[in-house]
């Protein structure tokens, strides 16, 4: 997908495109399916792992807040490493 758009980006940089609008030229279409998968993925682990918990001698809960942390947590990783990979912090 990427070496597909290679050339665009490199027009859209030449002419003029700042590094957010290439960031979000590559990632808009794919951004939905992530964010649809993670909800589902983060109800079906709540699940799975309360009911995991609740197999131990010593009962403890899940906080529902842990989902929110850890989405944002590797969402700002996995950004910073896809501007750096682009070369996004360039000067053009």
């Amino acid at each position: 997908m990427f070496t597909k758009r290679a050339k665009e980006i490199g027009i859209r940089k030449v002419v003029g495109a700042t590094a957010l609008q290439r960031v979000f030229l590559l990632f808009q279409k794919p951004l939905g399916l992530v964010i649809v998968a993670s909800l589902v993925t983060s109800v079906l682990s709540y699940f799975a792992v309360s009911e995991w918990l609740n197999s131990f001698y010593y009962l403890t809960d899940i906080n529902a807040s842990s989902f929110p942390i850890a989405f944002v947590t590797v969402a700002t990783q996995s950004s910073k490493t896809a501007i750096r990979k682009i070369g996004v912090g360039d000067k053009s």
